[in-house]
């Protein structure tokens, strides 16, 4: 109930080919879940049939070997839309073929990373964080001992 409700905060790690166009921002678009006739989501500026408004912000953490490490959180929750948003600003995700990457990673997994979930207890209200561990291979292992 509360994903459905919009009241867990999440926060990714995405390692991107180049780098966003600001430090910081905030990312709006259109999107589509329904997509093409090859699967990816549909995008647009503005609102057209079938879309729904998808927000994002992101601040860039580290850069190196022509990637950058973002920390994003989304504040809509669209399908693929990290994704998509990251592809549309001119910084697809590392080894996301589907958006725009040059190559896949070796594994075919894409560098985003569910980092943290931040939520508050259904009972009671207590304040919780959980947070998953970085992966430790490549692309990520360029920003070793860069990670706040």
């Amino acid at each position: 109930e509360l994903f459905r409700s919009a009241q867990v905060r999440k926060t990714y790690r995405a390692v991107v080919e180049g780098a966003p166009p600001a430090v910081e921002g905030e990312l709006v678009g259109h999107l589509a879940a329904e997509g093409d006739r090859d699967g990816r989501t549909r995008w647009s500026p503005s609102p057209f049939p079938g879309s729904r408004e998808a927000h994002l912000l992101y601040r860039v953490l580290a850069a190196a070997g022509g990637r950058s490490l973002l920390e994003v959180r989304p504040q809509t929750g669209r399908r693929h839309q990290i994704r998509v948003q990251l592809a549309t600003a001119g910084c697809p995700v590392t080894g996301d073929v589907k958006y725009g990457a040059p190559s896949a990673l070796p594994d075919r997994s894409v560098a985003l990373h569910a980092w943290r979930l931040e939520f508050a207890h259904p009972v009671g209200g207590a304040a919780l964080a959980f947070t998953a561990p970085m992966p430790d291979a490549a692309p990520w292992s360029l920003f070793d001992g860069t990670l706040p």
